[in-house]
């Protein structure tokens, strides 16, 4: 498979709750994990650069959030 197909095969409810989970501060391999995609995956839609919403502003979060050991 294709890494474009392997896009393509996000829908866009999943964009939704992706997008709220980068609003909430939640990092982004922790993202990753509970949706199964890469991490790049998920700063591409952060950035707007992975199926883009029109008008909506981009990136949804400046800051990125990176997950500490205890």
């Amino acid at each position: 498979m294709r890494l474009i197909e392997k896009h393509l095969s996000i829908s866009p409810d999943t964009i939704e709750e992706i997008m709220i989970e980068l609003r909430e501060g939640t990092p982004l391999r922790k993202i990753g994990k509970m949706f199964g995609y890469s991490e790049r995956i998920i700063k591409n839609v952060n950035e707007g650069t992975l199926l883009p919403i029109p008008g909506f502003r981009y990136p949804i979060r400046s800051k990125y959030t990176r997950e500490t050991s205890c």
